[in-house]
């Protein structure tokens, strides 16, 4: 009996889906923790002068520890993201790598936000920065979703084989009807009936 061939593509990150949620997951943590630097930031610590007109550099080694951690945690999120975007293009989906790509987009501007307002202190600078970073936090909770929906091994559980022919059914399955059937070449079902 020849068995139904199942092509079922694999799931939405395939082999990666693993590695895509331990990246996505890292992305999450460290944007809820830049949130609340940033919240902090706006808050409660004052940009020192000196360092409203300085680069990247000088910003992360003479600025207030929380801005230093708030800079440096801004780098490490530009870098998972790219990296994240990696993966997703290497998972082959179409989805997880726009979602990815979105998220990195989003935390660019937030980044770019983030250097003006230290440089001038632009409240929509500040607004821009707190938006775009809730704008990567749904691109990375999407991108989660979708490799933890495409499971360990990539992909739903398989079903077994459909057989591509039903067998007959045997006689023991037509109880209702009699147990022997007509034997000679030219007698029907009905005439056997009509006989007995």
């Amino acid at each position: 009996m020849r068995e139904a061939r199942h092509t079922r593509p694999r799931g939405r990150a395939g082999q990666h889906s693993a590695g895509l949620r331990y990246v996505s997951v890292a992305m999450l943590v460290m944007l809820v923790f830049q949130y609340g630097l940033g919240i902090t930031l706006n808050l409660y610590v004052e940009v020192p002068a000196a360092d409203a007109h300085t680069g990247i550099i000088s910003e992360i080694a003479t600025a207030p520890a929380v801005l230093t951690v708030h800079a440096v945690l801004g780098v490490a999120l530009i870098g998972t993201g790219i990296l994240l975007v990696v993966r997703a293009a290497r998972a082959g989906d179409r989805l997880l790598a726009v979602l990815a790509t979105a998220g990195l987009t989003a935390l660019g501007g937030a980044f770019g936000a983030g250097e003006i307002f230290v440089r001038n202190g632009q409240d929509t600078a500040s607004m821009a920065m707190a938006i775009l970073t809730g704008m990567a936090l749904l691109c990375y909770i999407g991108t989660l979703t979708l490799a933890t929906a495409a499971g360990p091994e990539g992909g739903l559980p398989r079903r077994a084989p459909v057989p591509a022919t039903v067998p007959a059914a045997r006689p023991a399955d037509r109880a209702h009807y009699p147990a022997e059937w007509p034997v000679s070449p030219g007698e029907t079902t009905g005439s056997w009936f009509i006989r007995e």
